[in-house]
C-alpha cells in the first residue's frame, strides 16, 4: 500500500512507501526523489514507520502522515529528511486511516477505522474532537456549536435510515 499527495505550494509529489518505511519527495521535472520522512526502518516512533495510511499537506508546507499500525498522526516540517523526527499530533485512537487537511483552515480530519469515527484536529491544537460516530452522519455549519443529524441516529436504530 502507498499514498500519494501533491504539494500545491512547491509543485512536489510526496510518495509514502510502506515497504521502505519512508516518504519520498519528488519535485516536478525530477525523475528521482529524496527522503522527506522515515529512515527505512520499521517501528512505532517519531521517525520509523509501520503502516502507511494517509498523507496530507498544509498551506505552510508541513506534511502530515497517519500510521494505522502505530495509531499515530505525525507532522513533519517542509525541510524534513530521513533524520527528522515528526511532531506527534494524535495518538491513542485506533487505526487512523484516511486523513484530509482543509486548505482554508488547516484543520486536520482523520477517519478512525476501528472506532468507526471521524476526528477533527483544529490547527495548532493537539486535542481531537469526535465529529462523526454513534451510527450517524452529521452536518456542521461554520462556527456551529453542534451538528445536525443528516442520517442515522445515536441509538443505532435499524431500517433504511440506519448506519452501522
Amino acid at each position: 500500500m502507498f499514498c500519494l499527495q501533491a504539494g500545491a505550494l512547491n509543485n512536489t509529489m510526496y510518495i509514502d512507501e510502506q515497504t521502505n518505511s519512508r516518504v519520498l519527495k519528488c519535485p516536478a521535472g525530477n525523475s528521482t526523489g529524496t527522503i522527506s520522512a522515515g529512515n527505512n526502518s520499521l517501528g512505532c516512533n517519531l521517525n520509523p514507520f509501520k503502516n502507511v495510511a494517509g498523507l496530507a499537506m498544509d498551506s505552510f508546507g508541513n506534511m502530515y502522515r497517519s500510521d494505522s499500525g502505530c495509531d499515530l498522526v505525525l507532522q513533519f516540517p517542509p525541510n524534513s529528511d530521513s533524520t527528522t523526527s515528526g511532531t506527534l499530533k494524535m495518538s491513542g485512537h485506533s487505526n487512523p486511516e484516511h486523513i484530509y487537511l482543509d486548505p482554508l483552515t488547516n484543520d486536520l480530519y482523520m477517519a478512525m477505522k476501528r472506532e468507526h469515527s471521524v476526528l477533527k484536529l483544529a490547527y495548532n491544537n493537539n486535542t481531537p474532537v469526535i465529529l462523526a460516530a454513534n451510527n450517524r452522519i452529521q452536518r456542521w455549519l461554520p462556527s456551529a456549536k453542534s451538528g445536525d443529524i443528516i442520517i442515522g441516529s445515536a441509538a443505532g436504530a435499524s431500517g433504511t435510515t440506519a448506519i452501522y
